[in-house]
């Protein structure tokens, strides 16, 4: 059996997407794999990895990741950009119609992200026209890992989903929310194969560990530096942080949102900040926090706060929505989307600590028993097995 997965970004892997791949490759050793992403500079076209498992990426170069891409640049290079998708996708589309495959797997909703933003410019579905996945005519599966369109409220985000969902008769949903979506805009056009199967996290990688008890209390932020992961929360605990806490922050993003934080922190003593981690170091940084703060401001599961609570470390999130396995005063704090309740929480926090081991062995039994690799991946291989052999 041979899986294509077809992911845009997929070099160097950092977010949800790549890192749901590259755990599907590692724990399906007896399946064949090949990774269909763009080009980027220093990184090979061709790729071994693991196991049988190749990647396989197609030019032009993806400009994204460059370092001139920012500022004025970025408009200025946005036509070379889309352009370079259109190409991009024509070598892709060609070397799949000529592919020995058994089964199309594509990561979305977001497909040649250079269209993606001359259409939300135009709030109009001009270029992901050119997105159509409809020359495949082998099993293909759709696996979303987010609705852009809850987030922007732009009808090209609405028409670009509506368009992926109509194109394949089985889509995975990582969160609850993308799954009630999904099924409801998917029943009312034919019968399709709907699955909610959410995120999961390597147990062994994320491990468990006590926390340490330390003078100050360790605060972690984990995530993109952009306005839906509640920068303007953080931003706000950063202007009046109070002296016990030592908060730490893992950021990812432009250049302009890391000089801007850069800016804000202004040398303090007490707040360190780490942009652009590498995924494989995160554990570590974990497990040296007493507890995480993960403020999205989109409902559902968040992979970050998965992986923290599966090495025992409480998380503090919004109360929006279904945010389980993120239980209140159980695995975890839910607060309202407030600076003043995020300032009076960690004062809690620090005059209970022996409370974190509590709620940190309680995540951890959960992500064990219904969020490990161990637990969700058989589910995904199942799905394959029966399009495969069917």
């Amino acid at each position: 059996m041979k899986i294509i997965q077809w992911i845009d970004k997929f070099n160097p892997p950092l977010g949800g997407g790549p890192t749901s791949v590259l755990a599907l490759i590692n724990d399906m050793q007896d399946v064949k794999f090949e990774v269909v992403a763009n080009a980027v500079y220093c990184h090979p076209l061709i790729e071994k990895y693991s196991g049988s498992a190749i990647i396989s990426s197609f030019l032009p170069y993806d400009i994204t990741g460059h370092l001139k891409y920012k500022g004025i640049y970025k408009a200025l290079l946005l036509p070379y950009k889309t352009l370079s998708e259109y190409i991009r996708f024509k070598n892709k589309k060609k070397y799949l119609e000529k592919a020995d495959y058994d089964i199309l797997h594509v990561n979305g909703p977001e497909i040649n992200y250079g269209f993606t933003t001359f259409d939300r410019l135009l709030h109009n579905p001009f270029f992901q026209k050119i997105t159509n996945f409809k020359f495949v005519n082998k099993p293909k599966i759709l696996t979303l890992h987010g609705t852009p369109s809850l987030e922007t409220n732009n009808p090209a985000d609405f028409y670009n989903e509506k368009r992926m969902i109509e194109m394949f008769d089985n889509i995975i949903c990582v969160e609850g929310y993308i799954y009630e979506y999904v099924k409801k805009y998917a029943e009312s056009k034919n019968a399709k194969n709907v699955w909610f199967i959410p995120n999961f996290v390597d147990a062994n990688k994320f491990k468990y560990t006590l926390p340490t008890y330390n003078e100050k209390l360790k605060v972690l932020f984990i995530g993109r530096l952009d306005p839906t992961r509640g920068l303007d929360l953080l931003y706000g605990l950063i202007k009046n942080l109070p002296e016990y806490i030592e908060l730490q922050i893992i950021g990812s993003g432009a250049s302009i949102k890391i000089n801007e934080l850069d800016s804000l922190i202004d040398n303090k003593t007490n707040i360190k900040f780490y942009p652009n981690i590498q995924n494989e170091l995160i554990p570590k940084y974990i497990e040296n926090a007493d507890i995480i703060l993960n403020p999205v401001k989109v409902e559902g599961i968040s992979r970050g706060s998965l992986e923290s609570l599966s090495c025992g470390r409480p998380v503090i999130m919004l109360d929006k929505g279904n945010r389980y396995p993120t239980i209140h005063g159980k695995t975890g704090y839910l607060i309202k989307e407030d600076i003043n309740e995020l300032l009076s929480l960690p004062e809690y926090i620090n005059d209970n600590r022996s409370e974190l081991e509590k709620l940190g062995r309680n995540a951890r039994k959960i992500v064990e028993e219904q969020f490990s690799t161990d637990v969700i991946i058989p589910k995904i291989k199942k799905i394959y097995e029966n399009l495969c052999y069917q």
